[in-house]
């Protein structure tokens, strides 16, 4: 029996919700199960929009996830407020050292990049906007899950460094106490090969709503400059919360 046309799009859309609303890729299996829609149905479906982009297999291709592409139906900028609250104070940063300054959010498991300041040096790191990067993979998905209760850490983490095969679960929940204490998260190599990124969390009342982070070369990270990097992005955290602060008065 032919499935009408109707039918057809309520289920592309029940796949792309389900995918959407979940913290980890699902397999065929789970997919089918949270659908209530036999597996052949589900996997034509899964095939036809890992064709047309919108969803991505991972790993080995057991399991699928939405894809960053599914942004590009979307054509409101639903994040204008964020750039209208953090690029002035990131303008200043990336003028005093001229590295690429990245502002992003997280994403379910993902790191998104909402707005990039590139560097003009020469030797520098190329961006991509576009891209959205494993949580546990960067300094900036490090710096905003550190402050995230410790009830939904110890929910999530395993999951997430199952999926970013980081396996030290115990070592990235040290790391992320670490990351808490001193303020600020670090990690070389990770997300791009030759570049360190030291980042920092962007709070109010204590939540973690962005994150801003510095894209180095390696080859220029000396401990001194990576003092001064910390002390940057500190100085904007505190402009940020000034500015905050001030708004609260005037209010």
């Amino acid at each position: 029996m032919r499935v009408s046309s109707e039918s057809f799009i309520s289920r592309v859309f029940s796949v792309l919700r389900v995918l959407g609303q979940s913290d980890k890729p699902l397999t065929l299996h789970e997919t089918s199960e949270r659908l209530e829609v036999p597996k052949p149905t589900v996997l034509r479906l899964l095939r036809s929009l890992c064709e047309l982009g919108y969803v991505e297999p991972v790993g080995d291709g057991t399991a699928y996830r939405v894809s960053s592409q599914i942004y590009d139906l979307i054509p409101v900028d639903s994040d204008a407020w964020l750039r209208d609250r953090i690029l002035p104070e990131m303008a200043k940063l990336h003028e005093q050292f001229n590295e690429t300054t990245n502002l992003a959010c997280v994403d379910g498991t993902k790191v998104r990049y909402v707005h990039i300041l590139e560097s003009t040096q020469p030797l520098r790191c190329i961006p991509d906007d576009r891209l959205h990067d494993e949580l546990l993979r960067t300094a900036l998905g490090r710096a905003v899950m550190a402050h995230w209760p410790k009830a939904e850490i110890d929910e999530k983490i395993a999951s997430l460094c199952e999926l970013a095969d980081y396996r030290d679960v115990k070592g990235m929940r040290e790391e992320l106490r670490l990351t808490k204490q001193r303020g600020w998260a670090y990690e070389s190599g990770q997300g791009s090969l030759g570049v360190d990124c030291i980042a920092v969390a962007l709070l109010e009342d204590g939540v973690p709503y962005a994150g801003v982070s510095l894209s180095v070369p390696s080859v220029r990270l000396n401990k001194t400059y990576h003092t001064q990097l910390v002390a940057g992005l500190k100085d904007l955290v505190a402009r940020l919360q000034g500015a905050e602060n001030l708004e609260l008065v005037k209010s």
